[in-house]
């Protein structure tokens, strides 16, 4: 079983964590990456990646 305490992206135990499903449209923007319910890997992202992402995407939207 998948620890409830892992970032999908970094792969980090954390414990500030969040559903991944609210940021996978910039997930699917930044990476091309679709990100699904029940496949399998965790469904939390921790703050440190939203922040990453966050950046990425404005970035992306910037060019």
């Amino acid at each position: 079983m998948i620890s409830e305490k892992i970032c999908r992206t970094c792969v980090a135990e954390k414990d500030n964590l969040q559903a991944i499903f609210n940021v996978t449209d910039m997930l699917k923007v930044c990476t091309s990456i679709q990100v699904t319910k029940n496949d399998g890997l965790p469904e939390l992202i921790c703050s440190e990646c939203i922040e990453k992402l966050n950046n990425a995407f404005e970035f992306r939207k910037q060019w």
